[in-house]
């Protein structure tokens, strides 16, 4: 279980990235840098989708995302991109995606600063 000051992360868990990498902290840093600059890009770009309803591209990034939080056993966030995937797709649904896309907004805003947390303290691990 991770956990900084005894709290849980509420949406990034790196139980599975460590268990991929043999626990090699280099490893894990780069996969971290890697996501975090996968939603910087993405996220932006589901947001101007939403603006131009162009929903076929809203499915298209929510799929690409799933990946990146699946590693980090992001289920909360897996499981709301599922949601928008699905949802870009009907037509009769989309108005459903406004209040999903606000809540990836809010959502990933955590979990990044959660994977901040988490560079930070493979970058500067505390011995005990």
């Amino acid at each position: 279980m991770n956990s900084f000051g005894g709290t849980k992360l509420r949406y990034a868990e790196l139980d599975y990235l460590k268990k991929i990498t043999g626990n090699n902290a280099s490893l894990i840093k780069e996969f971290i840098q890697e996501a975090l600059g996968l939603t910087k890009q993405v996220i932006p770009e589901i947001n101007m989708a939403l603006d131009l309803q162009d929903f076929n591209k809203i499915g298209y990034l929510s799929h690409q995302l799933k990946s990146s939080m699946k590693i980090f056993n992001s289920d909360q966030l897996v499981m709301l991109l599922n949601d928008m995937e699905s949802l870009s797709d009907d037509a009769g649904q989309h108005f459903k995606l406004h209040n999903l896309v606000s809540q990836l907004n809010e959502i990933t805003a955590d979990w990044e600063n959660e994977l901040r947390q988490e560079f930070t303290a493979l970058s500067f691990p505390i011995s005990c």
